[in-house]
C-alpha cells in the first residue's frame, strides 16, 4: 500500500513489549539507528532491523550467584548491585548506608533512537541518591546476561548527587550468546560532587551492545568516566 511504511522486524518485536505510549509512538515512528545519521555512520546494523528480539527468562538463586561468579568476579567483594537478564536479584545485592534508593524517574529524549527504545520497553534499574557531602565509596553495577539467541534487555538506571557527594560506580556488563543490551544512564551531579564511572564490557563477541548516558552536571562538578 502505498503512503505506508513498512515496519522491521525488530521494531515489530520491541512494539509488541512498549508499555510507555509516548515513547512507544516514537519508536514506531523513528525506528532504531540508521547509518544515514552521522553518529551511527561506521557502525554495522545491516542485521539489527532484520532481528526479532524477546524478553530473557529470569535467572535467580543459585544460578544467578554461579553466574556472577563465573561473569563476573571483580563484583563478589564489596557493595553491589546485580541484575541477571533484566531483573534484579535481591539475594546477590549490598548496599552501602550512605545510599538512598529512590524513584526512577528517566527523561525521555526524543532525539536519541536508543533512549526512545529504552522508555519503550524499559526495565527498572539501579535508582540512587548520595546526600550531601557523603562519600558512597565503590558500588558495582552488574548487568549479565545469559540466554540462548535474540534476547534484549533495556535497563534504566538513574544516579544522583548532591553538593559534595562522591561515588565511583563500577559499570559492569557482561554475557552469554547472542542479545541486544541497551542500558541507559541518567546522571545529576550537584556542584562540587565527583561521580567516577568506570565501566567495564566483557561480552560474547556475537552481541551488540547499546549504550547511552545524560549527564546532568553543573559547572563546579566533576564526572570522569573510563571504558
Amino acid at each position: 500500500m502505498s503512503g505506508v511504511t513498512a515496519i522491521s522486524p525488530a521494531i515489530e518485536s520491541f512494539l509488541s513489549r512498549a508499555h510507555q505510549g509516548e515513547a512507544r509512538s516514537l519508536l514506531q515512528r523513528q525506528g532504531l539507528p540508521q547509518r544515514r545519521l552521522e553518529a551511527w555512520r561506521y557502525t554495522p546494523l545491516r542485521d539489527l532491523d532484520k532481528s526479532i528480539f524477546t524478553t530473557p527468562e529470569a535467572v535467580l538463586g543459585d544460578e544467578a550467584e554461579a553466574l556472577l561468579a563465573r561473569l563476573a568476579p571483580e563484583a563478589l567483594e564489596g557493595h553491589r548491585v546485580v541484575f541477571v537478564n533484566g531483573v534484579a536479584v535481591s539475594a546477590l545485592t549490598s548496599l552501602p548506608d550512605t545510599v538512598e534508593i529512590v524513584d526512577l524517574d528517566t527523561p525521555l529524549l526524543t532525539d536519541r533512537p536508543l533512549s526512545v527504545l529504552n522508555s519503550a520497553v524499559q526495565q527498572p534499574g539501579l535508582a540512587l541518591r548520595v546526600a550531601a557531602g557523603i562519600d558512597a565509596g565503590r558500588i558495582a553495577l552488574v548487568s549479565l546476561v545469559t540466554s540462548g539467541n535474540q534476547v534484549s534487555t533495556h535497563l534504566a538506571h538513574q544516579i544522583t548527587l548532591e553538593a559534595g557527594a562522591k561515588l565511583t560506580l563500577l559499570d559492569i556488563q557482561s554475557g552469554e550468546g547472542t542479545y541486544l543490551a541497551n542500558p541507559g544512564l541518567t546522571v545529576s551531579v550537584a556542584e562540587k560532587a565527583h561521580l567516577t564511572h568506570l565501566r567495564v564490557q566483557q561480552d560474547s563477541l556475537r552481541r551488540p551492545i547499546l549504550h547511552w548516558s545524560m549527564p546532568g552536571l553543573p559547572s563546579m562538578a566533576l564526572m570522569t568516566a573510563s571504558r
